[in-house]
Formats: structure tokens, sequence, C-alpha cells
């Protein structure tokens, strides 16, 4: 049987929040290699999956919804420009070489940066991606999870 969309994009969610678990915990251990790596992917990852919805997904929501329910991917796109300022921010930790530029950056953000990824997260995955799946016909839905898959995997080198 065929992904869902919700299936398609929590599984990337999933390897997301390793990332920046593993970030957090090179941050703990001061593993700059590890920061450092952990944080490119994740950041890059989150860009690739912000462009995944804005190119593909939530255009052919919006064309296929009422507007009432394509309001959400309305709402979707203005945390996406807070969760890109938060990755603008973190971005220090791409050169940190001692413990107080770490813990500033991610401790001196004007939002816990895990709390937005997480609630940004739960959103999609408990109203927005149900909406989605529930708007398309099997072959329509199928198109788009091959574009998406295509734009995931493509990037993600």
């Amino acid at each position: 049987m065929e992904l869902s969309i919700t299936e398609l994009m929590g599984a990337d969610y999933r390897r997301l929040e390793k990332l920046w678990e593993e970030c957090l915990d090179g941050a703990r251990t001061f593993d700059l290699r590890r920061i450092r790596d952990r944080f490119n992917r994740f950041a890059q990852g989150w860009r690739r999956h912000i462009r995944v919805e804005e190119e593909i997904l939530f255009p052919a929501y919006e064309a296929r919804a009422p507007t009432g329910a394509a309001r959400a991917a309305w709402v979707m796109r203005a945390e996406h420009r807070e969760i890109e300022a938060m990755l603008e921010r973190l971005t220090p930790l791409m050169t940190a070489r001692d413990h107080s530029t770490i813990a500033v950056t991610l401790e001196g953000q004007p939002c816990c940066p895990t709390v937005l990824f997480q609630s940004h997260e739960a959103k999609e995955e408990d109203v927005v991606y149900p909406m989605m799946d529930g708007a398309f016909a099997d072959d329509e839905r199928s198109k788009l999870l091959e574009q998406a898959r295509e734009l995931l995997t493509a990037e993600s080198g």
C-alpha cells in the first residue's frame, strides 16, 4: 500500500528529530564535529522539508481544499518563516569553538528551538497532513508523494 502524506512527511520529521537530538548530544559532550555535522544536516533537512510543502503539497492542497481548510497551509507557511529565522539564529553552531558560544546560541533564543520544531511538527502531523490525505484521490496523492519523495531524496545526498 502507498504511503500517505502523513506517513512520508512524518518519517522525514523523525529523521530531523534524530539529527537535532544528536546535535544537542554533541553540545552536551562538546563534540564540535558532531554539532557541526548534525546541525548542518538538520538545517538542510528542514529547508528541504519546507520546500516540499511549499512547492508541492500546499499549492496542490490549496487548489483543492475549501478556503477555510486551505488557511491551515497559510498558517504553516508563517511558521516556516519562524523556523527559518530560528535556523539562521542557530548557525553559530557551525563555527562554535567554545562552550559559551554553544550555550548562548542554544539558550539565547526568543523561544526554545526544540519546542518550536515539535509544535510545528505536531500541527502538521495531527491536522494538516491528515486533511491533505483526505483531500486527494489515491492517484493524485500518489503523484504528489512521488514528487515529494523525489525532492526529499534528490537533495539529501
